[in-house]
């Protein structure tokens, strides 16, 4: 359905059959697969922010120093701070 209501010159003139080349999804698995279905050439990658949402999670189930695990993310991420993450 959701190819129907899209333009032929949707994603940058590659048009809604052929559909985005990235997505950038949250975690849910439903989504993925949902999307998967209607774009399976289409490359999916975890979004940014929620690898830091979960690396959040963890630090706290585990209670990890934060601060030189942070430092850690942040330069492997190749950002600055939170605010450039979310930007």
């Amino acid at each position: 359905m959701l190819k129907t209501i899209l333009p032929s010159n949707a994603f940058y003139g590659r048009g809604p059959q052929a559909g985005p080349m990235v997505i950038l999804t949250d975690d849910s698995s439903a989504e993925r697969n949902a999307l998967e279905l209607c774009w399976p050439q289409s490359i999916f990658l975890l979004n940014l922010l929620f690898i830091f949402i979960i690396y959040i999670q963890y630090k706290f189930k585990f209670d990890i120093n934060l601060n030189s695990r942070y430092s850690t993310f942040m330069h492997v991420s190749h950002t600055s701070g939170i605010l450039e993450m979310v930007i």
